[in-house]
């Protein structure tokens, strides 16, 4: 039975297990009634016996499918004990059998209230299960022992399916219920043709077996039990293996994530490097284009950065681009983007902006730069930054970057530490060194 995770909406486990007791004990009286109105039949004490193990290993076969739930080969050891030995004897062994099997689950390190929990209720309803289908064979007509097939057979097989399963998906409904869980969906086809497939093995086994003589069929049944082990092997396997690889997928997928971040990221700053900007841009005119949108970018640099360098160390440098580019990203709103575009330079993309409002945002991030302190180097390094800045106006990235750029170093030949705004018409200002 699935485990229910914890949260307050649940029972707790000891009510929970005090409700299933309950519902097994009523289970046991609905089966001592039944052995008393209905003749159970010849009783065979190592028939008893065999089945009992024999259902108990079918139950010990099931695996967890990747996609559908439990795989379980329990039905076939249930309905061929109907079918050799009528559903009274049936519904007794695979009540008790159910109820035993769950104590299993303490070696997994499952608690003993939530084991008993799961054992009275899978006995409850594979008892009741077994009795209720078994008892509409048997009153459609169905032989017991089953030694040939036939039309009325055939129908008493197919009334016994549907039966059975009504009655295990009704109580296990409420037995969910009763946990404070949603129940999986009882229609799932994967689970009905696996089901139906278990009734019609059940019918062909026992049909064999009953032909065969005592020794032919041990080693019949023999066979039949490795083959049901193999099957789960083989689930089991192919459940390990499917998880393997979803394990081996997950980190690989997150692996290219990281490798795809690496490379759109710069080192130092852990900005956006030129590439991604570059891409960024591109994507940005294509919706400009597109949807009539505005936007403006910015080409910044920091002003007389080789001398930080030269005078107070590499070190010194490095420590300024991290903190600007910390101002920088306080700064901005989370739509927009920054990028170190190469060395000391920086770009800007304010998406949806117009050239006003992105002045505006340009003059606080120049603001942010000089109120950065680098004491731990030198009380008297003082940072600045120049900013060229333009407006989307049906360029390609080239023209817009070129324009930007023009406006840079405008800002610088007028002195630096200022944002200067692109010309309509071309700039032939003399470019100049920062």
């Amino acid at each position: 039975m699935p485990t229910a995770s914890d949260n307050p909406g649940q029972r707790s486990e000891q009510a929970f297990m005090r409700i299933m007791a309950a519902l097994f004990g009523a289970s046991i009286l609905v089966l001592l009634l039944a052995t008393w109105l209905v003749d159970p039949g010849p009783i065979n004490p190592w028939a008893l016996i065999s089945f009992f193990g024999f259902s108990l290993f079918a139950i010990s076969c099931q695996y967890q499918h990747p996609g559908h739930g439990f795989v379980s080969f329990d039905r076939v050891a249930q309905f061929a004990a109907v079918l050799m030995l009528g559903p009274i004897q049936a519904a007794w062994i695979n009540a008790l059998a159910s109820l035993v099997h769950p104590i299993e689950r303490l070696r997994r390190g499952e608690t003993l209230t939530h084991s008993l929990a799961a054992g009275f209720a899978n006995g409850a309803m594979m008892g009741m299960a077994v009795l209720a289908g078994g008892l509409v064979y048997l009153a459609l007509g169905g032989p017991v022992p089953l030694t040939h097939f036939s039309l009325e057979a055939l129908v008493a097989l197919a009334a016994m399916a549907v039966i059975a399963h009504i009655v295990n998906e009704s109580m296990l409904k409420w037995v969910f219920k009763m946990h404070g869980m949603s129940s999986n969906d009882p229609h799932d086809p994967f689970s009905l043709t696996l089901e139906l497939l278990s009734y019609l093995v059940a019918a062909l086994f026992t049909v064999v077996w009953m032909h065969l003589p005592l020794t032919e069929s041990v080693v019949f049944t023999g066979l039949f039990c490795v083959a049901i082990w193999q099957l789960s092997a083989h689930g089991r396997m192919r459940m390990r293996l499917e998880r393997l690889v979803k394990e081996r997928t997950r980190d690989l997928h997150v692996k290219t994530e990281q490798l795809h971040e690496m490379t759109r990221t710069d080192d130092l700053t852990g900005l956006r490097n030129r590439r991604h900007a570059q891409i960024r841009l591109e994507e940005e005119i294509h919706r400009a284009r597109r949807h009539g949108r505005r936007f403006c970018l910015a080409l910044a640099d920091l002003d007389h950065f080789k001398a930080i360098n030269d005078n107070y160390s590499h070190a010194a440098g490095d420590e300024a681009l991290r903190r600007v580019a910390a101002a920088f990203q306080s700064e901005l709103r989370g739509e927009d983007m920054v990028a170190r575009f190469g060395g000391e330079e920086f770009v800007f993309l304010f998406v949806e902006t117009e050239l006003g409002d992105a002045r505006e945002v340009c003059e606080r991030l120049r603001r942010a730069v000089a109120r950065i302190k680098l004491n731990e180097y030198s009380r008297q390094l003082k940072l600045s930054m120049s900013v060229g800045l333009a407006e989307f106006s049906g360029d390609t990235a080239s023209e817009l970057l070129n324009r930007a750029d023009r406006a840079l170093y405008a800002a610088k030949n007028a002195g630096r530490d200022r944002v200067q705004l692109s010309q309509p018409h071309r700039d032939t200002l003399p470019r100049i060194h920062p």
